[in-house]
């Protein structure tokens, strides 16, 4: 039994020996400690940005990634293109609006005891009376007037029509015109 002890003291001795007072050669040595570190930390880094790598073009290169790219670049453009024509509307929406405004004050109707008055407006058919058209059917009283409207954008024909309808008491066929400066007064006078 004694040289079996001896056997393992002598093993251990020679472990001790060989490996020395630190142990693990590796781990004795701060030089390769860190070459050793410092592939550790390449080869770790190195699989980070393979395995980014590769994620990238399966992604890139997978036909549903591609179509879904090319479906919002069109949503893109669709966007674009519908606020484009939302200006669009808006502004011939606004240019209309301005000319429904001045359609408006174009005809003014006012109303007295004892008759009616209809203004008209003369500047947009160029201040002449002639371009502007008085009718009666029955108790409906029509103005249509046409004229050309010059801007600094050029010129465009301006027309307007308006029809006015009254009781029985109003006598159309007693109407009078005369001109007033820009308006054209039409006098209708009202019977009790």
């Amino acid at each position: 039994m004694e040289e079996n002890n001896e056997n393992i003291t002598v093993n251990e001795n020679h472990e001790h020996h060989h490996f020395g007072k630190g142990g693990c050669p590796i781990c004795g040595s701060h030089v390769m400690r860190h070459i050793i570190t410092g592939l550790l930390v390449f080869l770790g880094a190195f699989m980070a940005f393979y395995t980014l790598g590769d994620l990238y073009m399966k992604t890139m290169f997978n036909p549903m990634h591609q179509m879904h790219q090319q479906m919002n670049k069109m949503d893109r453009e669709f966007m674009r293109e519908q606020q484009r024509m939302n200006r669009d509307i808006s502004r011939n929406f606004d240019s209309m609006n301005k000319m429904s405004l001045a359609e408006n004050n174009v005809v003014n109707l006012r109303q007295s005891d004892d008759n009616y008055q209809i203004m008209i407006d003369l500047k947009p058919f160029d201040n002449n009376e002639k371009n502007v058209n008085i009718t009666v059917s029955g108790q409906t009283l029509t103005i249509n007037g046409a004229g050309i409207s010059s801007s600094k954008h050029g010129e465009k024909m301006v027309k307007f029509s308006q029809s006015y309808m009254f009781g029985k008491n109003v006598k159309l066929s007693n109407l009078t015109k005369r001109q007033e400066g820009n308006l054209l007064v039409v006098t209708i006078p009202i019977e009790d």
